[in-house]
């Protein structure tokens, strides 16, 4: 199993706008490319206004294959 990290910076005070977008909008999309969510975080010290996102792949090869399936791009 692989997991993949992904951060984004959000625009201050915009963090729970975010999230709401995701849960209504986003995993709906996302989920079936993806696949295994492990989870969205976000942080209440350090670097501010990131959310931080997981997603679990079986292998290397589950993962080039899920990425073919979305503009994402080695």
């Amino acid at each position: 199993m692989i997991v993949e990290e992904r951060i984004y910076r959000i625009r201050s005070g915009k963090t729970s706008e975010y999230l709401k977008l995701v849960r209504e909008e986003g995993l709906a999309i996302q989920e079936p490319i993806l696949g295994g969510l492990i989870g969205y975080f976000v942080t209440e010290v350090g670097a501010l206004n990131q959310v931080v996102h997981l997603w679990r792949y079986a292998d290397f090869a589950d993962r080039k294959i899920r990425a073919g399936g979305s503009s994402f791009r080695n």
